[in-house]
């Protein structure tokens, strides 16, 4: 059973709490049967740090801080790889059945991440090739990740 936890930078507003509430609601109910023990997020702080630099190292003491240990890192960055969502589900997939425990996705602050995060990360995924909104970036995880143990289902969900 794999547990999925994403680590962000900066708390939603509510509208965006609430869509984040839906889809966290709909992984708890869909997840078991799929092979997911769990999902969680947590979220830190922005930095106040004077500058991007020091706000991004700040943030990323902040994000390591709360990764779980041996968890495997995808760091979403908009240089990260992108994926279809039949790729994303395929990965997620092997790495579930390879025995992978914790995958911790990990959200930067509006200064992105540290080089120090991304070479920590083992992956990097870009959600898309357009700027997105902290909030809204947070939500499209969490509905792709619940399209992924509907992929893992054959639910008819996703379609083609």
């Amino acid at each position: 059973m794999l547990s999925i936890e994403i680590i962000a930078i900066g708390r939603l507003k509510p509208e965006e709490a609430k869509l984040e509430a839906r889809y966290l609601e709909r992984l708890q109910k869909a997840g078991p049967s799929a092979g997911l023990k769990h999902i969680q997020v947590k979220e830190c702080p922005e930095s106040k740090q004077a500058t991007a630099s020091k706000r991004q190292q700040d943030e990323t003491a902040k994000l390591v801080k709360n990764i779980t240990p041996k968890s495997l890192i995808i760091a979403l960055d908009e240089t990260g790889q992108l994926q279809t969502s039949k790729n994303l589900a395929t990965k997620l997939g092997k790495l579930k059945d390879e025995g992978q425990q914790t995958i911790s996705f990990v959200l930067g602050g509006p200064d992105g991440h540290s080089q120090e995060l991304k070479h920590t990360a083992h992956q990097s995924l870009s959600l898309s090739k357009l700027t997105l909104p902290h909030g809204l970036a947070r939500i499209l995880l969490l509905e792709q990740l619940y399209r992924t143990t509907t992929l893992w289902q054959g639910h008819p969900y996703h379609r083609d």
